[in-house]
């Protein structure tokens, strides 16, 4: 409804509960690397075809077309993984000077 623009009543919404307790969901991470689409904070150092690090890759910003995926629980995060990767973010990534 929300791609036509008819309105929805909150009554009549479901609860999407994220199930993804990684950063990134698997499935993400396999295409990324297939596609050779990986940050260079997402790789196992020294891997050549550089190989994604599971425990590093966030999942990437897509937009709407990707969002019939998006209501899929197996790639939502839930609060907690988004917060695990704000840290990460930001403690790990930000003040990064050599990449």
């Amino acid at each position: 409804a929300w791609r036509t623009g008819a309105k929805v009543e909150l009554e009549t919404a479901h609860e999407i509960v994220g199930t993804c307790r990684d950063m990134c969901p698997q499935a993400e991470r396999a295409m990324r690397e297939v596609q050779r689409d990986l940050s260079v904070f997402e790789i196992i150092p020294g891997s050549d075809p550089p190989q994604v690090d599971h425990r590093r890759a966030v999942k990437k910003y897509a937009r709407s077309a990707a969002a019939a995926e998006a209501v899929r629980p197996e790639v939502i995060r839930p609060p907690e993984v988004l917060e695990q990767t704000l840290t990460y973010l930001m403690e790990s990534i930000m003040d990064q000077t050599e990449f």
